[in-house]
């Protein structure tokens, strides 16, 4: 049925380069990529305001979890950091919502159950407010699917300070797009990685600011994906 749809159509579209190389291996149609993207009249309000100041360090994930996402290491290396300095420690307060699973058993199995907290399902206003406000923002990597790209990785460009990635691939299609837009930092599964990274952003605050590339982000807007997708219209 796919290959039927595929020679009948003028022109295919997919939301990222490598599921684009698999179409284009199976059909002769056109096949270009449009990315999800960001609509950035949804944050106006948000940058009205100034961000929150606390000297908490909130790290937020927003979004339910699908294996083979795992927060285990970033809990681990938090374990860690109690172990090592009790001051830093109670200055970290994690925060998810959506469905996660059980993510508050990790938390009590390291030991961090006091700095957890689970939001349960909050409207997309809320969560985009958690997201503004957060230290860093946390993001997973769907490492077993190559091309995985979810939409809310773009408003994570457009929205957070920062981005803490985890995940087994350094080279995956949104671990390479968080370089290119410089819009945080891949940690992988290494525990150590993680709590040496947290304990130098606790002490070093203004140290932990990144330059993110405008330009480059600017692209995912969706009014940009919709200009390429009917310039490509138009071509045809």
């Amino acid at each position: 049925m796919e290959k039927k749809f595929h020679k009948n159509a003028n022109l295919i579209t997919t939301v990222s380069d490598p599921w684009n190389n698999t179409l284009t291996l199976t059909t002769s149609t056109t096949v270009k990529t449009i990315y999800n993207g960001y609509f950035p009249e949804d944050f106006d309000e948000l940058q009205n305001r100034e961000r929150n100041k606390s000297n908490t360090y909130t790290i937020v994930y927003s979004g339910n979890i699908h294996y083979p996402q795992d927060p285990t290491p970033l809990f681990a290396a938090v374990s860690q950091i109690k172990n090592k300095d009790i001051s830093l420690y109670n200055r970290i307060r994690i925060q998810f919502a959506g469905k996660t699973s059980n993510v508050s058993g990790i938390a009590k199995k390291y030991g961090v159950s006091e700095i957890y907290e689970y939001l349960g399902f909050i409207s997309r206003k809320k969560s985009l407010q958690l997201q503004y406000d957060a230290s860093v923002v946390l993001f997973m990597d769907s490492w077993n699917v190559e091309g995985m790209l979810p939409a809310k990785i773009f408003e994570y460009f457009y929205l957070s300070r920062k981005i803490i990635a985890l995940g087994r691939n350094d080279s995956s299609t949104a671990i390479e797009l968080i370089k290119k837009t410089n819009t945080g930092i891949y940690l992988g599964e290494n525990i150590d990685l993680i709590a040496e990274h947290l304990i130098t952003c606790l002490n070093n605050p203004k140290e932990d600011v990144y330059k993110k590339n405008d330009a480059c982000i600017s692209e995912f807007s969706r009014e940009n994906q919709a200009n390429k997708l009917l310039n490509y219209i138009l071509q045809l």
